[in-house]
């Protein structure tokens, strides 16, 4: 449920972070007095047991599950700029490897945030949250995104990553929503003595960026801090930069997208209708151009963020960590010169209306300029945390975290309503643009969609961990904890007049989140013939949502070591995504696309058994935002795998891990152009639909009357009916693997490595089809990782191979000339990296100097040709060869 914005609310989110801070200090409090009564100040100090992600229990591997691990060298080694492109190292994070790991600007108001997507899950890029947890030392931080709800992880800057953690199985039974596909935990630097000075700069092809970073810290009596400051800026690059994301005609490699209608000088004349029928087709007038040449394929962006953490020991047996986080980001786009298609309505002699449709650019008038499209958002978080040492090794934890961030979008737009009335008043003539008055275009112009978010997040959690009993195996641990948090959204977002968007007022939704979980470990065996070591976990965590109900989702895990040089896992377990505060507020809103009927809708009218006249009918309309009566996705997942260092081969070490996710409620919207859609979801589309159906459907949205605007039904081909949902399941089948070797020599220490995801099965079904598809269909089967290494001395190397395989394509355009489908595969896609490292061991200026040198796809290979219509023409992406040079420097 979602609301306007009134003082009321934001009073009683602060009355419940008070409520919740007092309940922490009392329980600290009894905690203080338990170590002061119990304790001995004479105790020396230990080295700290740390809490891997996966389990809350101190100094053991999560049981049963299978853990990831990118160290600071790998970061290092990587050459990443970015938290994402660290992740895009991983072969499961299948939306990222050989991907695009910053913001695509194809749809700039939908998607703000770029998010992980480990397992491939369907559905996945039209959800505004995210199925794959990201978390910072272990807990969550505020969501960002205006028409999304989900964490930015680069607003952690790699410098102050210490290493990341990444847990495959679905993690709700600790960690509560969000984790169906797994848990990416970004664990940052405890402490930091001395300066070290980092930059770096990139060149490529029409492109560059570069960065920078201090990180100062120092160390005392029981204590420690530090504070990183970073900056990065990157340049924008065009479809024109790149010759594989052209436009033009299917002739050549060169073209690869469909040859669209005069642009700059405008004209096209596209159909003639008399009574709303069709009795000509003068066609495109003027040259064939390529609209996406000047739009941006890369945007430009700059980011700056800062990052601080500080460790006191109060006592022996108590301390208290702070952590906290500022990150601010602007990316920008440029568009093609803005046009429009308008319907104009004249009258013959004989009483007959004609009704034109006219597509125009604005570019030839003189009051005209090249717009931009911009978002930008900043966050911010604090995270205090109290540790109390109890006896018998017991520890309770007391977390506090409060961060909110703010998000907005702007992207230039024309004003249908006032155009079609200067249209129609005979001010604009659209087969003479340039004739316009200058305060008429600049009226028109003067309109942009445009859109802000403030999100606050609030949680309070405190856990306690240590051992039960003793057992003939081991200690018996367990992990207890209780988390309260709170949410809130402000959101307002419309088609205004350029800065209008400061006069609406926000709505808003808020969700509280009561909790208390569990965790046990017990050592079943140890020691024996065959069972070197059998562990069993088992944990539960319970939620009450204030607008969700309340679930329960367990966990299960076994480890089993024949031998010391052989681990078997296995796990099972259930997961709970809810709905974001984005989808409660968000509004459905009606869209338009003139004369793309015929274009990308001929296959799916086919298979929906619809004879339509696209001459007649060459418009679509749709409607976007959310439905009511959303409810949560769930998930059942399972796993077993193994890992094995066999001693005859001193240094390998084999990994492999089957999985398998029963996935439920699925929150999305389809593929409209895919003609499985028009079985799946065929009560989506109203296909010829009357005057009354396209009022009616106007009706339930906030703009319709403006974006359809002047819109006669009988030149609608459908309406498409694409708001957010639960309207799908899904059984996803996969095989992670893993081959590691570290080899000595006298040459230096040589480092062999393969990983890989294999998608075994991914199939989907609607709720109202009830008809499995294949989703692997029209993508790689699986993607790999390689890698060979070489360090000796002060000298590191790494070549990096990336690699998606060629893959079957029922979905490629189809040639106009015969309409036979262009293609029936694409290409395997190889990209390939070279890091060469040199840290310095002299004195003066070299002392503790490193210089790096990276080349980011060394053989420029270009992303495979993948024909589709009103879709990129390309699988995968690349900046292209890109060389990159950094310098660091400690004190």
């Amino acid at each position: 449920m979602h609301t306007r914005v009134s003082p009321q609310p934001l009073a009683e989110f602060y009355l419940k972070k008070s409520v919740i801070t007092i309940t922490g200090a009392i329980l600290s409090a009894a905690g203080m007095m338990n170590a002061y009564a119990q304790g001995d100040a004479t105790d020396p100090l230990q080295l700290e047991e740390i809490t891997v992600t996966g389990t809350y229990i101190r100094g053991i591997e999560p049981t049963g599950s299978q853990v990831i691990g990118i160290s600071a060298d790998d970061v290092k080694v990587s050459g990443a700029t970015s938290a994402n492109d660290i992740l895009a190292t991983l072969p499961q994070a299948s939306n990222l490897f050989n991907g695009m790991t910053s913001l695509e600007p194809t749809a700039p108001t939908q998607t703000q945030v770029v998010r992980p997507n480990l397992r491939a899950l369907p559905k996945f890029s039209t959800a505004s949250g995210n199925v794959t947890l990201v978390l910072v030392d272990g807990h969550r931080v505020v969501p960002v995104g205006v028409k999304q709800s989900a964490v930015d992880s680069d607003m952690i800057p790699p410098a102050v990553i210490d290493r990341v953690e990444i847990i495959t199985d679905g993690g709700s039974s600790l960690y509560g929503a969000d984790a169906v596909g797994g848990v990416i935990n970004f664990v940052t630097k405890k402490d930091f003595d001395g300066v070290e000075i980092s930059a770096g700069y990139s060149q490529g092809d029409d492109y560059w960026s570069y960065d920078t970073s201090i990180t100062a810290g120092t160390t005392w009596t029981n204590g420690s801090g530090y504070i990183s400051l970073n900056h990065s800026d990157r340049d924008a690059i065009l479809g024109q930069d790149r010759s594989w994301s052209k436009g033009g005609g299917w002739v050549s490699r060169d073209e690869v997208a469909p040859a669209e209608g005069e642009c700059i000088s405008p004209t096209s004349i596209t159909s003639v209708y008399l009574n709303g029928s069709s009795v000509a087709s003068l066609g495109s007038t003027g040259e064939l151009c390529d609209k996406g040449s000047l739009n941006s394929l890369v945007p430009a962006e700059d980011r700056s963020s800062l990052f601080f953490g500080v460790t006191q020991s109060l006592t022996e047996r108590i301390s208290l960590d702070v952590k906290g986080f500022y990150s601010e980001r602007n990316t920008t786009w440029d568009v093609y010169p803005l046009g429009d298609t308008v319907a104009t309505r004249e009258i013959t002699g004989a009483g007959i209306e004609v009704v034109p449709t006219v597509g125009f650019s604005y570019a030839p008038n003189a009051a005209y300029s090249d717009p931009q499209g911009e978002t930008t958002f900043e966050a911010w978080g604090l995270s205090p945390e109290l540790k109390i040492d109890l006896d018998n090794g017991w520890r309770i934890a007391s977390l506090l975290h409060y961060s909110e961030s703010d998000s907005d979008y702007n992207q230039p737009d024309s004003n249908a309503t006032k155009l079609q009335g200067y249209v129609l008043d005979g001010v604009i003539d659209p087969t003479n643009i340039a004739a316009a008055e200058a305060n008429v275009i600049r009226d028109v112009l003067n309109w942009e969609e445009s859109g802000e978010s403030l999100q606050q997040l609030f949680m309070a959690r405190v856990i306690a961990d240590g051992a039960l009993l003793k057992l003939p195996a081991g200690d018996l641990s367990m992990a207890i904890g209780v988390e309260y948090s709170d949410q809130q959204a402000e959101i307002r977002e419309d088609n205004v007049e350029r800065g209008g968007l400061s006069g609406l007022d926000y709505d808003s939704a808020d969700r509280t989140v009561n909790s208390v979980f569990a965790e046990l470990q017990v050592p079943l065996i140890s020691g024996k013939p065959g069972i070197e070591s059998l562990v069993l976990s088992a944990s539960a965590r319970y939620d009450d949502y204030s607008d969700f109900g309340d679930t329960t989702n367990p966990h299960v895990g076994l480890t089993w070591e024949p031998v010391e040089w052989l681990s078997i896992h296995a796990n099972w377990g259930e997961s709970f995504n809810a709905p974001t505060l984005v989808d409660q507020i968000g509004r459905s809103e009606a869209g338009y696309n003139a004369g793309v009927a015929g274009l990308f809708l001929t296959d799916t009218a086919a298979a929906a058994g619809q004879t339509i006249d696209f001459a007649a009918r060459p418009n679509v309309a749709q409607l976007f935002g959310a439905n009511d009566d959303l409810q949560p996705q769930t998930a059942e997942t399972w796993a077993v795998g193994f890992t094995m260092t066999p001693p005859v081969a001193e240094g390998l070490q084999v990994q492999a891990n089957y999985y398998e996710i029963e996935f439920t409620d699925i929150l999305g919207f389809f593929d409209p152009r895919s003609s499985v859609s028009a079985v799946q979801y065929a009560s989506a589309y109203t296909w010829s639909p009357t005057q009354a159906q396209l009022d009616a459907a106007s009706a339930q949205t906030f703009n319709g009357d403006d974006a359809w605007a002047g819109v006669d039904a009988s030149t609608v081909a459908v309406i498409i009916d694409r708001r957010l949902d639960n309207g799908d399941e899904a059984l996803i089948r996969g095989l992670d693997f893993g081959f590691n070797y570290l080899h000595d020599s006298d040459l230096g220490t040589f480092d062999f490595q393969l990983s890989g995801n294999y998608k075994l099965e991914s199939k989907v079904k609607s709720v109202e089809g009830n008809q499995w598809f294949d989703d692997r269909d029209n993508s790689a089967k699986y993607n790999l990782m390689s890698a060979v290494g070489w360090q000796r001395d002060n000298w590191r190397a790494k070549m990096t191979f990336k690699y998606t395989p060629s893959y079957a394509v029922n979905d490629a355009s189809s040639n106009p000339a015969n309409g036979e489908p262009l293609q029936d595969h694409v290409d395997a896609f190889l990209v390939t990296d070279l890091y060469v490292g040199y840290d310095f061991q002299g004195t003066g200026l070299t002392q503790d100097l490193s210089l790096r040198f990276n080349a980011g796809n060394v053989f420029d290979e270009e992303p495979p040709l993948y024909r589709r219509n009103g879709q990129a023409s390309y699988s995968g992406f690349t900046l292209g060869r890109v060389l990159s040079i950094s310098a660091t420097k400690r004190f």
